[in-house]
């Protein structure tokens, strides 16, 4: 073999190794690496058993509890300590007084952007208070004898129920688009403030009649 036969193979070689090297790295790069910490979806058949897909991303249901493989929720759809339990694909938070009663004991608060379910079943329960202004809505059912006082409704609509004997002492519907203030058999309905006087019908509020229901 020439001096020129070998240096043409050898130009030859150096080429298609240079080729080869370019391949495996350009294949390299084309390797799709899986998050293990988020699935995305865009509906809930996306996402594994136990999960819900809340805003694009796959993540562990409230109801489902937390197992060592569950994935993390974020801050925005952790349930709220106020809550004892909730739905955070919707906003909803349920405190209950015979899940704990220590929280209805206390001063209790809607938190802010969600909507409230607060069942005052308990003998005495809702008695410090409770504020509703921060939240979307409120449902307050007062069947525990003597409970509720002074419940604040916040812009959104606000249902209460008062049927607990002497229950409903300080009702006030402030600016709630929709306040409706329900008082059945002995309740008390103490100081009941309707969002308009047009909406008292003597014995709490209503929203049947006109301009006393102006949410969206």
């Amino acid at each position: 073999m020439t001096r020129s036969n070998r240096s043409l193979k050898l130009v030859v070689v150096t080429a298609w190794l240079s080729l080869f090297g370019v391949a495996l790295v350009a294949g390299s790069c084309s390797v799709n690496h899986r998050s293990d910490e988020f699935v995305f979806c865009n509906r809930p058949a996306d996402c594994a058993s136990g999960q819900v897909c809340s805003q694009g991303v796959c993540v562990a249901s409230v109801d489902a509890g937390v197992g060592n493989d569950a994935k993390v929720t974020p801050d925005a759809l952790v349930c709220p300590s106020q809550c004892t339990s909730c739905k955070p694909e919707t906003m909803e938070c349920k405190i209950d007084c015979a899940v704990s009663p220590a929280t209805c004991n206390g001063h209790i608060v809607c938190p802010a952007g969600w909507n409230c379910d607060i069942l005052c079943t308990g003998t005495g329960s809702c008695r410090n208070g409770v504020d509703c202004t921060p939240g979307e809505s409120c449902a307050i059912t007062c069947s525990g004898a003597n409970s509720c006082r002074n419940l604040a409704c916040g812009q959104g609509p606000c249902n209460v129920i008062c049927s607990g004997s002497s229950s409903c002492r300080g009702v006030s519907c402030g600016q709630s688009c929709a306040c409706d203030v329900d008082c059945q058999n002995a309740a008390l309905c103490d100081f009941v403030q309707c969002s308009s006087p047009t909406c008292d019908f003597g014995n709490g509020c209503s929203t049947l009649f006109p301009t006393c229901n102006t949410c969206p």
